[in-house]
């Protein structure tokens, strides 16, 4: 081989192991920055139980936890068009029904944290929170709405369902607390 040879396949070798060491770090950065920015009970915190699975359906916060699950805590989407995510975990009979609405008959009892958000659009941001009116018996999931992101809550009739319109001008409706998406 000769000189220039032997330089070219010397740089070429440089070369490459500075593109998968570019890589290495860009791959360490964005697990960084995943990490940072995941959800938690108050918008933005620390990283979710990595082994966190999805919550099995109909899993309802302070009843029975759901026999014959291996898992001890789980995920759900929550809030207005499933944009936010909730945590559910088991717990204690006692810590159940030291809460108001427990329903729990038999421990392990379902607890769930209130809804979170990465981020939000201000449509689902309502304006009126603190007197929410009822709505109106037209008002549904999905049915249309004017005006687009109006910032209007309304509670359904169970009082615990808010419904706001949403930036398509569609209703989004989800579990409502007092003042915050459950």
């Amino acid at each position: 081989m000769s000189r220039f040879e032997l330089f070219s396949a010397a740089v070429g070798q440089m070369k490459i192991s500075s593109v998968a060491g570019r890589i290495k770090l860009a791959s360490f950065v964005m697990a960084a920055l995943v990490g940072a920015c995941t959800v938690s009970d108050t918008g933005l915190g620390p990283a979710r139980d990595a082994s966190s699975t999805m919550c099995p359906a109909g899993l309802t916060n302070q009843a029975n936890w759901p026999a014959g699950t291996t898992s001890t805590s789980c995920t759900k989407p929550c809030g207005p068009d499933d944009k936010g995510i909730r945590s559910c975990s088991q717990t204690d009979m006692p810590t159940c029904q030291a809460t108001s609405g427990c329903v729990c008959l038999e421990a392990p009892c379902v607890a769930c944290a209130n809804c979170a958000f990465l981020t939000i659009s201000d449509c689902y941001v309502p304006t009126n929170a603190a007197s929410a009116p009822d709505c109106a018996k037209e008002v549904t999931q999905g049915g249309a709405c004017s005006p687009a992101c109006g910032h209007k809550l309304c509670l359904e009739a169970d009082g615990k369902t808010g419904c706001v319109c949403n930036a398509q001008g569609k209703y989004a409706c989800a579990t409502w607390g007092e003042t915050t998406w459950k």
